[in-house]
């Protein structure tokens, strides 16, 4: 294999690292692509990014300044950089660096995003927001750009506007834990607890190590645990034959033989009750694991 062939192998695997959130891995990759061609952009930008993953601030933007010396017009260079001034809370420094890159790529969406989480960092949301939205309209089909407009309306507590950007986010990137727990967040901010917790959950499955995701998780189960018989009413120790029935215009916590008379008189309608049980039921079961890994 000659040395073109090899550099781009172990780019490419880096790349490829990078997308699986093997970031170590990736790195040794780009250190490797730097080892063939020290003098190629792409192996200093590839380590950069793996650095970024890696939350080491200080090495990537070294790896950003290496790679910007052998291209300094590269507009992905000009981004990373951007990341790296960020993390390192330098958000001036970050937002010109944005700037470059949208002036070497005017249509690029991903120079426009960089823009708009640097401005929304400086505290200038309707900028951010405008930002975003060009974006979007860029790129409409990117889970990335109705995450970030998401993100800035929550801040600005615009909870339904940013609860409506994390769906639309969650229609186009469905297996993305953090997008599931973001739309948490705005949900249990608008103490819609139950529809929070549905979320919650989601994410922890997609990602059992999501720490946010879990204490969001307890916080609404708490919460709805709080309201007593006024709404739902959790016991500590509810296990598997336990089940929540609808009576009286309330939820109520009720035994599961409770439940299956309730169905046998005619109080609850069978099947469509039936599926919202079993679909609490994993609720619950979900928090009791929560509370007891958490402690």
């Amino acid at each position: 294999m000659d040395k073109g062939a090899r550099y781009k192998a172990h780019i490419d695997r880096a790349d490829l690292l990078l997308d699986l959130g093997r970031s170590g891995e990736a790195l040794e990759e780009a250190r490797r692509a730097i080892g063939v061609d020290a003098e190629q952009a792409g192996g200093w930008f590839e380590a950069c990014r793996a650095f970024l993953a890696l939350e080491e601030s200080a090495e990537a933007l070294e790896h950003a300044d290496a790679g910007l010396a052998r291209s300094p017009r590269s507009s992905w260079g000009h981004r990373l950089r951007s990341t790296a001034l960020s993390q390192l809370g330098r958000h001036p420094e970050a937002l010109e660096e944005a700037d470059e890159a949208l002036k070497l790529s005017p249509q690029e969406p991903l120079a426009m995003r960089r823009r708009a989480r640097c401005l929304y960092m400086l505290d200038q949301d309707d900028a951010a927001l405008a930002q975003t939205d060009e974006a979007i309209q860029v790129d409409p089909e990117n889970a990335y750009g109705y995450s970030l407009r998401g993100d800035i309306l929550a801040y600005l507590k615009r909870l339904a506007p940013a609860e409506a950007s994390f769906r639309e986010a969650l229609a186009l990137a469905p297996e993305r834990a953090d997008l599931h727990r973001r739309l948490g967040d705005a949900l249990r901010r608008q103490d819609r607890h139950l529809d929070a917790l549905e979320s919650y959950a989601a994410a922890v499955s997609l990602n059992p190590a999501d720490k946010k995701a879990r204490k969001g998780f307890r916080l609404s189960a708490e919460a709805i645990e709080g309201e007593g018989t006024g709404g739902w009413k959790v016991g500590a120790a509810l296990a598997g034959t336990a089940a929540v029935a609808f009576l009286a215009g309330r939820w109520w916590v009720v035994s599961g033989s409770l439940f299956s008379a309730a169905v046998a008189m005619g109080v609850l309608p069978k099947k469509r009750n039936q599926a919202r049980i079993q679909e609490r039921e994993r609720l619950w079961g979900l928090w009791e694991q929560i509370r007891k890994h958490d402690g």
